[in-house]
Formats: C-alpha cells, sequence, structure tokens
C-alpha cells in the first residue's frame, strides 16, 4: 500500500426476510463467482484465473475473491490496484463487501 492513498471499504448489509428461500453456501459461492465473472472484473484481473475463498466462523459464512487490476497506473488518483469482494451470511443478514486498495 501507498502511504497517503486511501482504502475504501464498502459494506452492504441486508435483512434476509423470513420467508424467502435460504442461503445455502452453495448459493452464495454462485454469486460470488458470477461477480467475479462480470466482464468489469475478469477482463481487468491480471490473473484471469480468479480463486474463490471461503470464510467461515462461528457466525458467518461466505465467499470471496482478490485481484490485482493489470490496467492500474500510479497516475490515475481515483483508480485502485487491488479489490476484495465477497457475500457472506451473518445471522440474518446477507452482506455483500468490497475493499479497494492502491
Amino acid at each position: 500500500m501507498t502511504p497517503g492513498r486511501d482504502v475504501v471499504l464498502l459494506v452492504t448489509p441486508a435483512e434476509i426476510p423470513v420467508n424467502a428461500r435460504p442461503l445455502l453456501p452453495a448459493r452464495v459461492r454462485t454469486g460470488v463467482e458470477r461477480l467475479a465473472a462480470e466482464p468489469e472484473i475478469a477482463q481487468r484481473a491480471e490473473d484471469p484465473r480468479i480463486a474463490i475463498q471461503e470464510l467461515r466462523g462461528p457466525q458467518a459464512s461466505g465467499y470471496y475473491f482478490n485481484v490485482t487490476d493489470k490496467t492500474w497506473t500510479k497516475a490515475a488518483a481515483d483508480d485502485f490496484n487491488y479489490m476484495t469482494q465477497g457475500s457472506f451470511v451473518v445471522g440474518t443478514l446477507a452482506v455483500r463487501s468490497a475493499r479497494h486498495a492502491p
């Protein structure tokens, strides 16, 4: 990371409706795989093999991926070189997160 540059963290929680289909791990993983395959992400990823990682804890489970943007340049002050995105289930919440870092 470069000193003086900001890291952006976006977290979007949404309550899972009581009558909704359960967010089973396979369904969450499929959503993260689709996100990683979006052209804006997949075509800019330095490594075309985006590995989906599992996150599991006592109260949360989900999946995420990390990518490095091959089009990034230091001159682009509003652009980021590294990104982590994922989706998780925490109790009755579905959470989507994204972290962007220089």
